[in-house]
């Protein structure tokens, strides 16, 4: 067995490191998240107009739609007792996601100053906090 970067789909990804055997394929995370920690959900999107945003774009065999990733720039906003995350967007919306996620990885130094305006501010965590207290 050997250290491979990849995708599911076997296309490399940056930043992770991956156990390659001939039945699966385990990504090592070698991280916990903690609320307020900003990461980067790489999402999977299929539209006749990609955004100015996506990467690895492929049309599709008939030529009508395209494929692409884009990413997402979101903040932890609590850990769940099941091990899941809640994420919240910049917009103050609120995901559930895995953990063990492989598209979900910590945003790096670099990732966090050039993409700032992208990520939600701690505002948005403290109304979304709010929120709660006053239901």
């Amino acid at each position: 067995m050997n250290f491979v970067s990849v995708y599911r789909t076997g296309l490399p990804l940056p930043g992770r490191r991956c156990l390659v055997s001939a039945e699966r394929v385990l990504v090592l995370q070698n991280h916990r998240y903690q609320s307020g920690d900003l990461v980067v959900y790489t999402l999977t999107k299929q539209s006749p107009h990609p955004g100015p945003r996506a990467r690895s774009v492929h049309p599709a065999q008939l030529g009508e739609d395209y494929s692409y990733v884009v990413d997402k720039f979101w903040m932890v906003a609590k850990i769940l007792d099941n091990g899941d995350l809640l994420i919240v967007t910049r917009k103050g919306k609120q995901r559930v996601v895995n953990a063990n996620d492989p598209l979900l990885r910590k945003a790096n130094w670099w990732q966090r100053f050039r993409h700032r305006g992208r990520f939600p501010t701690v505002e948005v965590l403290s109304a979304i906090d709010q929120e709660k207290v006053n239901s």
